[in-house]
């Protein structure tokens, strides 16, 4: 038997010799090597352009071809995820429902369902028909970041058949699975053929750590009419993130994609990214390339010092135990509300992340809008800054070795009914609001290099 015929004997584990079987994906004869002999049906296989093999599975081929395999070649890639979109075009219905009666499967996209009004629903939906809603529900599930149960909630599905009886909903293994592969390459296909035709883009690198403490660095491509492609992201979390490493894995990216198609790259300042930058444009193949610094992440470390200033540090440092001490009590936060309510202040009180600066000056702005509401309630209910702000100890610390810092009351009554307080408060919000202005609109989607250049002016022209 040839190597495709034991290939197609192997995807579906019936076909054998002298019986004719399923027709063998092109994926075996393009992409693996056979490895070893039949077992339990399945011929193993291995990639012909990395390490990886499997037991003889289709499935999981194509889906390393066409998702996981960064040797591939490009035209193998794409035909592979052609593939996996098709299939789910080809799945029959039955396979895409939700937990039904086995007469509902038979029965479903064909048979009369009485709607709420008592009209009869005639309309049959087809295979390709159900496909484009399932996307269409995959994409509203994923986009809103809901759970995939949620569509398991019988309350949905009512809703469902109410607007379309005939209409099975897909399970949320089905969404999982195979709806999503089929999104998930589709997808990769729009992106690939728009890599293909790009030019004058500019690539851009950052790096954060997840939940689970790996570190991740994204791949950005941007296109000059504002258009973005998270390219791929990689987990670098055992090795040394030095200017070296990073700088060659960019340029296994550039040449893959096509340096000609670049015309600049985009990092933070940090010390490894300033070696990166310098590393790239020293390569022969990216020399044409313009370094830059990411032009938000400048403004922002502007804005950082001037908040670091002794002066406007003290300032903000009393904003905010206001601020955590108000949220933290019930009733200081109801008091608060009723007061602004009675003055017409529709502003609230708003926290801030020491990392994104134009939060911290949001915060400030939120105190300056509230001045007369909080006069107000510690004027008329000064017993409620008496106690402390409620905080959570470390349920570790047995030792009490590391004390939770509380808000005292007393400091924020003082802070509220001290004029050098707002005195001080309202210049440095005029300074901040043309600042938090100027980088709110560096980065926004429109926004180009000319226009930083523009914006950098009126930043500048903020400290004259």
């Amino acid at each position: 038997m040839s190597q495709e015929d034991d290939s197609a004997a192997s995807s579906t584990g019936t076909a054998s010799k002298g019986k004719s079987g399923p027709k063998a994906s092109s994926v075996w004869t393009d992409c693996f090597i056979k490895t070893g002999p039949l077992k339990s049906g399945r011929t193993p296989h291995k990639c012909k352009f990395c390490t990886w093999s499997c037991d003889g599975r289709v499935g999981e081929a194509e889906k390393h071809i066409a998702n996981v395999c960064t040797k591939v070649p490009q035209n193998f890639q794409l035909a592979a995820q052609s593939r996996l979109v098709k299939k789910t075009a080809n799945l029959p219905i039955d396979t895409l429902l939700t937990r039904t009666s086995k007469r509902q499967r038979n029965d479903s996209g064909s048979q009369q369902t009485l709607t709420g009004s008592g009209s009869v629903d005639s309309f049959r939906v087809s295979s390709a028909q159900k496909q484009t809603w399932d996307m269409a529900l995959l994409r509203w599930i994923v986009m809103s970041g809901l759970p995939f149960n949620a569509i398991n909630s019988p309350f949905f599905v009512t809703w469902v058949h109410s607007l379309r009886p005939n209409y099975r909903v897909a399970g949320a293994t089905a969404l999982q699975t195979s709806v999503l592969t089929a999104e998930l390459n589709r997808v990769l296909q729009l992106d690939t053929l728009e890599l293909a035709k790009g030019r004058n883009c500019t690539i851009t690198l950052d790096g954060w750590s997840n939940d689970s403490m790996e570190s991740l660095y994204g791949f950005l491509v941007l296109f000059p009419d504002g258009r973005s492609i998270l390219y791929k992201t990689e987990d670098y979390s055992e090795q040394t993130h030095s200017g070296r490493f990073l700088a060659d894995e960019t340029i296994e990216v550039l040449k893959k994609l096509g340096p000609e198609k670049f015309v600049a790259i985009v990092t933070d300042n940090a010390a490894n990214m300033v070696k990166m930058r310098r590393h790239i444009v020293e390569d022969p193949a990216c020399a044409h390339l313009i370094p830059l610094r990411c032009m938000m992440h400048a403004f922002g470390l502007v804005i950082g010092s001037l908040l670091g200033h002794k002066w406007a540090k003290s300032i903000v440092k009393q904003a905010q135990q206001l601020v955590t001490f108000i949220r933290a009590s019930h009733k200081a936060y109801k008091f608060l509300r009723i007061a602004a309510q009675l003055r017409k202040i529709t502003k609230l009180l708003r926290t801030a992340n020491a990392t994104r600066f134009t939060s911290v000056a949001n915060m400030l702005d939120s105190v300056l809008g509230l001045e007369q509401a909080l006069l107000a309630v510690a004027t008329e209910h000064p017993k409620i800054f008496k106690a402390k702000a409620k905080t959570t100890a470390d349920p570790y610390d047995t030792e009490g070795r590391k004390e939770v810092k509380e808000t005292n009351g007393q400091k924020v009554l003082a802070t509220i009914q001290s004029r050098t307080f707002w005195a001080k408060l309202e210049p440095l919000c005029q300074l901040l609001d043309p600042l938090t202005r100027v980088t709110q609109a560096v980065q926004a989607a429109d926004a180009t290099l000319a226009s930083v250049f523009r914006y950098s002016v009126c930043f500048l022209a903020a400290f004259a």
